[in-house]
């Protein structure tokens, strides 16, 4: 009889580091000797140090050049491969004010790859500023977007178009009470759109009616790309065989609006596609 392998257990992950906080510049030793398997050993480690540096020893030392708060982040990994990440926060002050300054962080709730024109919904509702983190604003100040084509915002979540193609790093910059900055980036990559694309000439134009049936099976060699007429991508397809179905969602899961919907494949003519719920 056939005998299953043992399931392996994760290793867990330990920081330990001196000191926590201090003026800057604050150099820190970090210990992950204290990390465990349990049932095998531990053959990596991989530091992040919060500041865009990082470390691939069991036991290192970092200099933090500036004030500000630094998440910082173990991930160790097992002879099977399995991993186990812990976090540690070093408070970082400017010795001439006594201030940790604020700490940005930018979310996004939408896609952040994609073909133009991209719409990107941002937010920073998680930066905060440790000497006082208290109220909506979580004792930052002001705050200003820098979306590197021309474009800002003082919003708190804004949601901003890129029209042409391109890799843009956005910015956002977070003030406290002192004066102090905090800036965080996240890369948008903008690619070619589609644009407007006109119907095919063609008298048929197949019908995809929800009430009627849960997919349409459509002819696949590598990919489907699906756009809006206006030139918007909604899903992309990849194909396991001749064919692949689409249910009439979109990647984030959510069925499209009713209407002309154009097929692409790739080398291949564009088809017209009438969606309706």
């Amino acid at each position: 009889r056939n005998i299953d392998p043992p399931i392996n257990i994760p290793p867990t992950a330990i920081i330990e580091a001196t000191p926590t906080s201090g003026n800057e510049p604050l150099t820190v030793t970090f210990v992950g000797s204290s990390s465990f398997d349990s049932d095998g050993r531990i053959d990596s480690y991989a530091w992040d140090f919060g500041d865009g540096d990082s470390a691939f020893t069991k036991n290192t030392s970092h200099t933090f050049d500036q004030a500000g708060s630094y998440t910082v982040l173990l991930t160790v990994t097992d002879n099977d491969l399995a991993t186990s990440s812990t976090t540690l926060v070093i408070s970082v002050i400017n010795p001439e004010t006594g201030n940790i300054p604020p700490t940005a962080v930018i979310n996004t709730l939408t896609p952040v790859v994609g073909p133009a024109p991209l719409t990107v919904q941002f937010s920073m509702t998680d930066s905060f500023d440790p000497d006082n983190d208290s109220g909506p604003d979580r004792g930052i100040v002001n705050k200003i977007w820098n979306f590197q084509d021309g474009g800002t915002s003082n919003d708190r979540e804004p949601s901003y178009e890129f029209s042409h193609p391109g890799t843009y790093d956005v910015v956002l910059m977070v003030f406290d009470d002192h004066g102090d900055p905090g800036t965080s980036i996240v890369r948008i990559v903008v690619e070619e759109g589609a644009g407007f694309i006109d119907p095919i000439e063609e008298k048929f134009i197949n019908e995809f009616r929800l009430k009627k049936r849960d997919w349409v099976e459509i002819p696949c060699d590598s990919a489907v790309l699906i756009f809006t007429r206006g030139g918007q991508r909604v899903r992309t397809l990849h194909c396991l065989g001749n064919s692949v179905q689409w249910d009439g969602r979109n990647e984030e899961g959510s069925f499209v609006a009713s209407g002309l919907h154009l097929i692409q494949r790739p080398g291949k003519k564009t088809k017209k596609l009438m969606f309706v719920k």
